[in-house]
């Protein structure tokens, strides 16, 4: 029934944790609650919340689906033979409501990692060099956005990914 939803428990290999994560993203609607284990960097980066470190892409895509706790780190030594780098579990609960809503989510998602293209780099710099919007389309973008373009895309927020995806659609349609 569509109402029925499974568990998911695995331990995601990791170097295919991202399309995994893909997929059961893509497929939120059947799972309750989903239980990963994940290489630990993927992990803080699967939960982090905006304006730290960790946030990016991977966050924003997980939090339009789930809620997410890191519940424990294990080892390399608890493993035979032992890996090179720390795991840890992973919780995912559907999320009840989406920080952030929009009927092109894939759309916002291609802006979402425009903004962090390069982590070193300024908002400003990554919608410049990854959007095609010149610099005068840029500015006006960050204007109408009212957000301040020397900040970095972990420095943002939910407000400020959705007044920068709004601005983006404004600007794009006409400056195009």
């Amino acid at each position: 029934s569509p109402r029925t939803r499974a568990v998911l428990v695995g331990n995601l290999p990791y170097n295919l944790s991202g399309p995994i994560l893909g997929w059961i993203f893509a497929s939120a609607r059947r799972w309750q609650p989903v239980v990963v284990m994940l290489q630990l960097e993927v992990a803080r980066r699967l939960v982090a919340s905006p304006a730290t470190r960790d946030f990016g892409p991977l966050a924003i895509a997980r939090a339009l689906h789930f809620d997410a706790a890191k519940r424990f780190n294990i080892r390399p030594g608890s493993f035979k033979p032992p890996p090179t780098v720390d795991s840890a579990i992973v919780e995912l609960r559907p999320v009840a409501r989406p920080p952030v809503r929009w009927k092109d989510t894939a759309g916002f998602m291609n802006f979402a990692r425009a903004l962090f293209g390069q982590r070193r780099k300024t908002i400003r710099n990554n919608i410049r060099q990854n959007t095609g919007l010149d610099t005068v389309l840029t500015e006006r973008l960050l204007v109408l956005a009212g957000v301040n373009g020397r900040l970095r895309g972990e420095q943002l927020t939910w407000s400020n990914l959705e007044h920068l995806f709004q601005a983006y659609g404004t600007v794009a349609a006409s400056g195009k």
